[in-house]
């Protein structure tokens, strides 16, 4: 868990900040669930790991992220 902001939080300024990491960014589960993280969540399932996760996991889902060059 970030001290400051969520998960979303953070993607969301990052994304108006800079459209341009907005396929860029993986999410890692932190443990506690509300309705909206899980709604979030839900939205984002192709980037997202699951802790804990092993190097497999971690390739697959960068074997999903857009080419990042």
């Amino acid at each position: 868990m970030m001290p400051e902001m969520s998960g979303a939080e953070f993607f969301l300024l990052a994304v108006e900040s800079k459209p341009s990491l907005e396929d860029r960014i993986i999410f890692m589960t932190g443990g506690s669930f509300t309705d909206s993280s899980n709604a979030f969540v839900g939205a984002h399932l192709e980037r997202i790991l699951y802790k804990p996760f092993d190097l497999e996991a971690l390739s697959a889902v960068l074997a999903r992220m857009p080419s990042l060059l």
